[in-house]
């Protein structure tokens, strides 16, 4: 495993790639503040193959470079995708206490 990095650090680094990180300190807002890098790639993709062989860790996904607000949607509906089975009529459904609003 990698050293610990701060997000900063990771950011100049890492610049335009996605990263699965093993993240020792969170802000107030939850944001990753440092952390080792478990796997890093342009494909994330790779990093949900990696994301398979972790347990028992906090981790946090985040892409370090120019984000376009399309990848908001599109992440958003991935990751839903991925742990809730497929999107009837491509809806996102946001899970809001103990009950599924759909948006």
């Amino acid at each position: 495993m990698s050293q610990v990095m701060s997000f900063q650090e990771m950011e100049q680094k890492y610049k335009g790639q996605w990263l699965l990180i093993a993240y020792t300190d969170l802000d107030e807002e939850m944001q990753v503040k440092q952390g080792k890098i478990l796997a890093h790639s342009q494909d994330k993709e790779q990093i949900y193959q990696a994301l398979e062989s972790v347990k028992y860790i906090p981790v946090a996904i985040e892409f370090v470079g120019e984000f376009v607000e399309e990848m908001d949607y599109i992440l958003l509906n991935d990751v839903v995708d991925r742990f809730y089975g497929a999107l009837a009529d491509d809806r996102i459904l946001v899970k809001k206490s103990d009950e599924l609003e759909e948006v």
